[in-house]
């Protein structure tokens, strides 16, 4: 949520022509970071922190738990029972 991108391309599909994209301006993209500051309520950087923060954590569990690791994921971690 802090890290979406949410500035764009707009694209436009027609029955006639298809899909289309129009390409953003450099006036477009600054309008839009312009409406992203003042709409936002979460800090970007605060955003990066923590995925890099929750990824060091899950990078760091894995090798310790190397044997009984079985399968990763963004925010989870599933292992073998240990005998």
């Amino acid at each position: 949520m802090c890290v979406t991108n949410t500035i764009k391309s707009e694209v436009i599909y027609d029955n006639k022509n298809g899909w289309k994209e129009e390409p953003l301006t450099n006036d477009d993209i600054l309008e839009k970071l312009e409406k992203e500051e003042k709409a936002s309520f979460l800090s970007f950087a605060w955003g990066v922190w923590c995925t890099a923060w929750a990824r060091y954590n899950l990078i760091s569990n894995i090798i310790k738990n190397d044997t009984f690791v079985v399968y990763a994921d963004t925010d989870s971690m599933k292992l073998i029972p240990r005998l």
